[in-house]
């Protein structure tokens, strides 16, 4: 089976993770959290945003004396030990205050993965106790000024010493952790060797972290540039082998683009809250405004948007550990590679949905606070300015967009999926225009094998180059994943005697949205392929729409009665 088979055909429920079906010990991780952001960090919010190090120093502290620093770490080494899910759901807890889930997933994800992964047993050894402890932070040091989305093309340089280390000389770039991290995983160019990933201690002579920046949003986490002046890197110290460093880099941007697909969620989650309790207290007109049209429509729309997400978080989170039975650190590097590829498109559909869906969510969310949604003194402020960069992070959007599509096309290529299948779907006459999710599907998947097929046959290999077309595609197949998901999670709560009401009207609302966002997809793609098909492929979207206003006056009254979602 392939993670691609949802291109072709619908998923069954006994293949998807939903929610309603998480491990007991799972869930356990993500409570623990929970109480601790509660307890610790978002009470301390308005101190954290102020920069000050000391007081991102002392949630670190805090964060090791619950165990936190060392989630994902094996239990032989000091850490607690997780499952994919179980990490994505702290990511998801830590993702309501922004700033300390980007330190603390710096630490946590890229900047301990790659050891935990690719590490020898020695260097497990000798750094994962002090990183699970909280006594080392970890940082990633990929970016550099003149590579961003081009990672692999680094400059940083690696030179061989007589004792068997290495002397890295360089300049990193907007780097998490600078400055305050015990331990960097740092990318360089080995002469005759290529690409390749090292350890580098930060007391290691030559390791100069620069001033932090002054940024954006997330104002409480450090981020600076850092200067290697012929920095030391011990001996044995290389992760991986040299000259495949790209296969640490690449499966590590797998998982961090799960992960940021989870604190999307955790930030939207917080966002509903936010803007279902200003909703419920604020007042206009003689009475809430969460009683106005306009304003419970766009806390209806935010529900159906957090539900989604939250479903395609856990599908994805899901699938990793089903195929990965003996857990991320347990299952051979080579192994790890072949199904961190085989999801790649996937962890990429979430990173995209996650963070556009979380832009989306928090700015409703401050349109419903209207003035006061721009004062500083009211959390949503705050989370405007921080939730921008997830659009930047793990990989643009833009280039998220190109592995989706590409992914899909030269997967099926390869064999991964049967992108034959999907061609024929798109060969065949456009669906009747029909109303529901089904039938939404079935349209996405008609529309999707057509453009792939008129894509492939005009530009043939030049696709590649046609970075907007491909985005298009990318769009489709992002739509089909969420509502397929959905689709999923409706059958599993219908077979749980979980399903109310309120279920289906999100599945109306939903695919009213996904109909809404494919209408605004499709002109170029028609014009770029076939100006002569334009009404073949607008005509599934065009009709069959359904009257949503039932549907988004009783999402919005669990909302408000329940203070945000209630599944």
């Amino acid at each position: 089976m392939s993670p691609l088979d949802f291109l072709t055909a619908p998923s069954r429920p006994s293949e998807v993770l939903t929610p309603e079906a998480l491990p007991e010990d799972d869930l356990l991780v993500a409570e623990v959290i929970r109480d601790f952001m509660d307890r610790e960090v978002l009470p301390r919010s308005d101190a954290l945003e102020t920069g000050e190090t000391a007081v991102l120093l002392e949630l670190f502290a805090a964060a090791a004396e619950v165990g936190l620093t060392g989630i994902g770490v094996p239990e032989r080494y000091g850490g607690p030990g997780a499952s994919v899910t179980g990490t994505m759901l702290a990511a998801a807890e830590l993702g309501r205050q922004e700033s300390f889930a980007t330190a603390i997933g710096a630490h946590l994800g890229i900047g301990s993965l790659a050891l935990v992964l690719f590490g020898s047993d020695e260097l497990k050894a000798r750094y994962l106790p002090q990183l699970a402890s909280g006594e080392r932070i970890g940082a990633y040091a990929l970016t550099e000024p003149g590579a961003g989305s081009d990672a692999l093309n680094v400059r940083t340089r690696a030179v061989p010493r007589p004792d068997g280390g290495w002397a890295l000389s360089g300049e990193k770039q907007f780097i998490t952790n600078a400055g305050i991290a015990g331990l960097y995983t740092v990318f360089a160019q080995v002469e005759g060797q290529g690409f390749t990933a090292m350890l580098l201690p930060g007391e290691a002579p030559g390791v100069v972290p620069g001033l932090p920046e002054s940024k954006m949003g997330m104002r409480g986490s450090l981020t600076a540039s850092l200067s290697l002046q012929e920095a030391q890197v011990p001996p044995g110290h290389v992760l991986g082998e040299p000259g495949k460093g790209h296969r640490v880099a690449f499966n590590i941007l797998n998982l961090g683009r799960t992960k940021l697909g989870f604190g999307s969620l955790g930030a939207a989650r917080e966002a509903l809250t936010e803007a279902s309790r200003y909703a419920a207290e604020r007042h206009q007109f003689g009475r809430p405004i969460g009683e106005l049209g306009l304003v419970r429509a766009k806390l209806a729309g935010m529900a159906t948007r957090v539900m989604l997400l939250e479903s395609a978080c856990v599908r994805v989170s899901g699938a990793l550990d089903a195929a990965l039975p003996e857990g991320l650190e347990g299952t051979p590097p080579a192994e790890l590679a072949r199904v961190l590829k085989a999801h790649a498109v996937c962890c990429a559909m979430l990173k995209v949905f996650g963070s556009e869906a979380l832009s989306w969510v928090v700015d409703e969310a401050v349109q419903v606070h209207g003035g006061y949604g721009f004062i500083e003194d009211y959390p949503i402020c705050r989370m405007y300015r921080d939730i921008r960069v997830n659009r930047i992070f793990e990989g643009t959007n833009e280039v998220n967009r190109l592995v989706i599509a590409s992914g899909v096309l030269k997967g099926g290529l390869s064999g991964a999926f049967d992108l034959e299948a999907l061609l024929a779907l798109g060969a065949g006459e456009a669906p009747g225009a029909a109303p529901g999710l089904e039938a939404c599907c079935a349209d996405l998947r008609w529309a999707l094998g057509r453009i792939a097929a008129l894509a492939m046959a005009r530009f043939g290999p030049a696709l590649q180059d046609e970075q907007l077309v491909l985005a298009g595609l990318a769009d489709l197949a992002v739509e089909l994943f969420t509502l397929d998901t959905l689709g999923v999670r409706l059958a599993t709560r219908e077979g749980l005697g979980l399903a109310t009401e309120l279920d289906r009207a999100v599945v109306t609302l939903a695919v009213e949205q996904a109909r809404s966002r494919v209408m605004a997809t499709l002109p170029y793609l028609s014009a770029r392929l076939a100006p002569e098909e334009t009404a073949a492929l607008f005509a599934p979207f065009a009709a069959g729409a359904a009257d949503t206003t039932e549907a988004r006056d009783a999402v919005a009254t669990a909302v408000l009665e329940r203070g945000g979602t209630w599944w």
